[in-house]
């Protein structure tokens, strides 16, 4: 579109946003966390709260704003309360473990 002086504006190019960006960054490290309790462990449970409590954690390594950081220790906590009764069975040896391969049956 031009302008009276003769001056072009074009719109800039669309595209994922530095902070898009970064977000997405902040979220490999719990995942892979996830990842590594899960294979290692079969737990999920376990390794949800891992993951969740991976996150604040990342996010002070990575040097986020301090609001990401506490909303990071929020999600870690309710991930934690809501996971509670998981922790139990977990420590008393009851909680379920994910089958990786289908048993064959007799």
């Amino acid at each position: 579109m031009a302008r009276a002086d003769g001056i072009v504006a074009v719109a800039p190019e669309p595209s994922i946003s530095l902070r898009s960006r970064l977000s997405a960054g902040l979220l490999v490290v719990p995942g892979i966390v996830w990842l590594l309790v899960f294979l290692t462990t079969r737990y999920a449970s376990a390794a949800s709260v891992l993951a969740g409590i991976a996150l604040p954690v990342a996010a002070v390594a990575l040097e986020y704003p301090i609001s990401v950081v506490l909303f990071g220790v929020g999600a870690a906590s309710a991930i934690v309360y809501l996971h509670w009764g998981n922790i139990r069975r977990l420590r008393a040896g009851t909680e379920h473990r994910f089958r990786l391969r289908r048993t064959a049956s007799a």
